[in-house]
């Protein structure tokens, strides 16, 4: 896992999968430990997973309700399971600054699950 460049200042990127009913749909996501829980762009979302519910999250413009799927996240061989709110483009792209609108962001919901190693100036970020 590395640091994105297209972010100022650079920020940690890491692929991981959603898993749904034995589906799995990979992605990318920046590694928020400021935000308290993940947010998923519908497209991660494997076709198997229903609706279960809400979540409220805080955009730049104000909160707002966002449909929750119960999934697991998987990154570095850890599997995660979360009520993880999905996003359209349009909010994604109130989240996320372009061009990454299209990342994931794994929040403190999937982080807190292993220990981190940030290493900013080598541009690295590593799980136990």
């Amino acid at each position: 896992m590395t640091f994105d460049e297209r972010f100022f200042p650079p920020a940690p990127v890491a692929a991981f999968s959603v898993i749904c009913l034995g589906d799995e749909q990979p992605g990318e996501g920046l590694l928020d430990t400021g935000s308290s829980q993940s947010v998923l762009p519908l497209s991660a979302i494997p076709e198997s997973a229903e609706p279960e519910g809400w979540r409220l999250v805080h955009f730049l413009t104000g909160p707002r309700l966002l449909r929750a799927y119960q999934v697991s996240i998987r990154i570095f061989g850890v599997e995660v399971p979360v009520l993880a709110a999905a996003a359209s483009d349009d909010e994604m792209n109130q989240i996320m600054p372009a061009p990454v609108e299209t990342l994931a962001l794994i929040g403190r919901d999937v982080l807190n699950a292993t220990r981190w190693r940030f290493d900013g100036p080598a541009r690295q970020v590593a799980a136990d």
